[in-house]
């Protein structure tokens, strides 16, 4: 995550991960969730 996250921010680039797994998502700079087919913030 360290090496994604410090890409992204060197080279001003979107990273999209997708994770079931909360201490993952706890590391991001932004937490969307699909609930019922809908995208939420978190």
């Amino acid at each position: 995550m360290g090496i994604l996250k410090e890409s992204a921010h060197g080279l001003n680039k979107c990273v999209i991960v997708v994770t079931h797994s909360n201490e993952l998502a706890a590391q991001a700079d932004v937490v969307l969730s699909l609930k019922r087919g809908s995208l939420h913030t978190v």
